[in-house]
């Protein structure tokens, strides 16, 4: 009898443990990945890979949950816009019964410049955002790492800044602030990012894209 109780036992202590395992999972992904999130500039050209950013952080103690690395698209969307329109053009034309000799010349050369925009934009940037299991765990690392510090695993500087939500943020103008700037910029939503009035509610109307390359490709788009 005591052997059947200790089994029962065990087996509701095993799915009790799991329960509460995935409840805390459930209440994770219910926290803003903002809240959660760091932005690391400076990244040297050879130490942009996410093995390289990891690495910095458990050099300081600190355990990332995922690393992505910031990809500015906008050029690619324009070009993709271009395509669309032209490959329209082109099927209006089939439908009539005329000749695309002369558009299929501007698709071919449409189809390069997108070719050419992907291959050029599509490389990671200095910029990552290091995600942490809580908003817990993102705040003790950022307090650690506040002041640009140098890293063990890296040759150059890695500064630190808490991620403001992507909403928040003028994507085409990111890459060209000065590091110090952009960071004090970025670190406070509602001010310097935002030129004026006509910046802020342009957020809300420009089709700015931005990746994050990670294990699983992930596209975000400010709308």
């Amino acid at each position: 009898m005591s052997c059947i109780f200790s089994i029962l036992f065990y087996v509701f202590l095993y799915f009790f443990q799991h329960r509460v395992v995935e409840t805390r999972q459930k209440l994770r992904s219910l926290e803003p990945l903002a809240g959660r999130t760091l932005m690391v500039r400076g990244i040297p050209v050879e130490k942009r890979t996410q093995e390289d950013v990891a690495d910095f952080f458990s050099s300081h103690g600190c355990t990332l949950e995922v690393t992505r690395f910031l990809h500015i698209t906008t050029t690619i969307m324009a070009r993709r816009k271009e395509l669309r329109r032209v490959m329209t053009r082109r099927r209006r034309m089939e439908r009539k019964g005329e000749r695309t000799k002369d558009i299929d010349v501007e698709v071919k050369a449409a189809k390069e410049r997108l070719k050419n925009a992907v291959d050029e934009e599509l490389q990671p940037d200095g910029i990552a955002f290091a995600s942490f299991l809580s908003a817990d765990d993102a705040d003790v690392a950022a307090k650690k790492l506040r002041l640009p510090v140098v890293g063990s695993a890296c040759r150059s500087h890695f500064s630190v800044y808490q991620a403001p939500a992507p909403k928040d943020i003028i994507w085409k103008n990111i890459r060209n602030r000065p590091l110090g700037i952009a960071g004090r910029m970025l670190a406070m939503p509602s001010g310097g990012m935002y030129e004026n009035a006509r910046d802020r509610s342009r957020v809300g109307r420009d089709s700015i894209a931005f990746a994050y390359l990670s294990s699983t490709s992930v596209a975000f788009c400010c709308k």
